[in-house]
């Protein structure tokens, strides 16, 4: 590949690939999930892409409210589903290899313990549940598996 400096902009030719690519995939990002807001400079919320080029990094917005509803539901709590600090840890989870289903079976086992106890049932909360160390000691509690 060529790799020739601009003297305008002082990258090289791959340089301005990368940077056309980045600015091409946030574009498509755009365009694809509309005006998702913007938790780090890499981490959006998909609103349920169908598109065939687009790559699933994070848990899709229905994703994120039927896990939040089904904490609300198990645990008396009417947490909302795009707080930050809740789309961040859900989506640290889901880069971890978690899923939705591990997830609701952590809010079952500890509603379950935690609910009617005054003050256990604080933590049922998402930065409680759904933070990672605490997340993976949960999830041994329960019958499902670690991911891969």
């Amino acid at each position: 590949m060529n790799s020739k400096k601009n003297p305008k902009t002082k990258e090289t030719t791959s340089e301005k690939h990368l940077h056309s690519a980045i600015t091409e995939e946030f574009r498509r990002v755009k365009v694809c999930y509309g005006e998702s807001w913007q938790l780090k400079e890499e981490e959006y919320i998909c609103h349920g892409c169908e598109e065939s080029n687009c790559v699933k990094t994070c848990f899709c917005e229905n994703e994120i409210r039927e896990i939040l509803d089904h904490l609300n539901e198990k645990c008396d709590t009417r947490k909302r589903w795009n707080a930050k600090v809740t789309v961040s840890s859900l989506n640290k989870l889901y880069k971890k290899g978690y899923n939705a289903t591990q997830i609701k079976a952590v809010i079952d086992l500890k509603a379950k313990e935690w609910k009617d106890n005054k003050t256990m049932k604080y933590f049922l909360r998402p930065s409680t549940l759904f933070e990672l160390s605490n997340f993976k000691r949960y999830l041994k509690q329960t019958s499902l598996t670690n991911p891969k």
